[in-house]
């Protein structure tokens, strides 16, 4: 996706009809793989420089079919000079057969640590919330919110590190209201409901039947991992001078999710596949892990 040095470029590429499928960004050479550390995720070091978008599919092949989150998310990065890549699951994650594509077999290797992982970029990343009527519907929606609206911290009672309510000098969630949601109703709700909310009341919420999911199993897998992990996390904290971010650009092995070594892989924890953008030199590829279009 793109960071906010390219939004020009970029709105005036993709026009109106907003960003393309992950597929059609390989092949423009736009999409940079990144390694994420949990350690570093929770410890908020990518605040700063990535921003995860929570969005809802507004049709089951095009999350954005008139552009309106395309343009929000182009007032976003005006608004946030300092973001640099952008994690937007259409031109991030691989789409299947819903979109008319089908995942090569390294991008099905790639979705699957991408669905486990991508939590962390919510936990530790800066987030748009991008509202709509239909968002506190949602289960995907409403689980990246709640995880928006944390921030990990020491828990005395359980001598380990657990995600808690985010303090107001904390808070990395911004919230751009389309189509028929309102700043005043729906934006304000979403605070309302998922900031002070703790682990138990967001299981309670997701779970209902009424928390819509597309793939079931994709609910089960993500509550199991909110009702175990979440509640107690162990890490190593990274000091800013071991900080493990930002990462090289990936080599073509590391590109599927593996980095190189068996060594590379204890230091550097696990891909979270953010795609980013980086600055255009002429109308070529700078090759750099920054700003691409």
């Amino acid at each position: 996706m793109a960071g906010a040095k390219a939004v020009p470029n970029l709105v005036r590429r993709v026009g109106h009809h907003g960003a393309p499928a992950v597929q059609e960004g390989e092949t423009g050479a736009w999409l940079v793989p990144l390694f994420i550390s949990k350690a570093d995720a929770y410890a908020r070091r990518y605040e700063n420089v990535v921003c995860a978008v929570s969005h809802r599919w507004e049709e089951p092949n095009q999350p954005d079919p008139e552009g309106a989150q395309f343009v929000a998310l182009q007032a976003y990065l005006k608004e946030h000079p300092k973001i640099e890549y952008v994690f937007y699951d259409f031109s991030c994650v691989a789409q299947g057969s819903d979109c008319g594509v089908e995942r090569t077999p390294a991008q099905k290797e790639t979705f699957k640590r991408q669905l486990a992982n991508v939590n962390l970029l919510y936990l530790g990343a800066s987030v748009l919330i991008l509202m709509d009527a239909s968002y506190l519907s949602r289960f995907w929606t409403q689980f990246e919110a709640y995880l928006s609206m944390k921030t990990v911290q020491f828990d005395p009672r359980t001598n380990a590190q657990a995600i808690a309510p985010a303090a107001r000098h904390e808070k990395r969630w911004t919230t751009k209201c389309i189509h028929n949601a309102s700043a005043e109703f729906e934006g304000k709700h979403v605070e309302h409901k998922w900031w002070r909310a703790d682990q138990d009341m967001a299981m309670l919420i997701l779970e209902r039947p009424d928390t819509i999911v597309t793939n079931a199993k994709d609910k089960k897998v993500q509550l199991e991992r909110l009702e175990s992990e979440f509640s107690r996390i162990t890490f190593r904290p990274v000091s800013k001078e071991t900080s493990s971010f930002p990462r090289r650009r990936a080599s073509s092995q590391e590109a599927i999710g593996e980095p190189a070594s068996p060594q590379e892989r204890k230091s550097r924890g696990m891909w979270s596949g953010i795609s980013g953008a980086a600055k255009a030199n002429s109308g070529r590829n700078s090759g750099q892990l920054s700003v691409k279009v």
